[in-house]
């Protein structure tokens, strides 16, 4: 399976993958996808992609982020951004896929 930046999962670089998942309150569905970058390429991905729904439904935006500096990081390095319509809102979550094993490496501990 082929990524958003162009490699095939298993040529990806572990210690460079980011899990995104997007949240959509009007639908409520959640996505998710794999995609492989350093931390400027993911936020400038994200703010690309809230581009791509601010145009689509531009009538009915009210905030959101809009640059890369709006995009929020935890001290685990997680990053979140987000886009609110009049009526619905999305949110956005990067998490290094590295963090990810940890997290389930602590959850296994008795």
């Amino acid at each position: 399976m082929m990524n958003t930046f162009g490699k095939y999962e298993e040529d990806m670089d572990m210690n460079n993958t980011w899990i995104i998942v997007e949240f959509d309150s009007q639908s409520e569905i959640i996505d998710s996808w794999r995609v492989e970058g350093d931390k400027e390429q993911v936020k400038k991905f994200l703010i690309e992609i809230m581009n791509d729904y601010r145009t689509m439904d531009y009538s009915n935006y009210d905030f959101g982020s809009e640059t890369v500096d709006e995009i929020s990081e935890d001290s685990d390095g997680k990053l979140f951004a987000h886009v609110t319509f009049e009526n619905y809102h999305m949110n956005f979550f990067a998490i290094p896929d590295k963090k990810l094993i940890d997290l389930n490496a602590e959850r296994r501990k008795f």
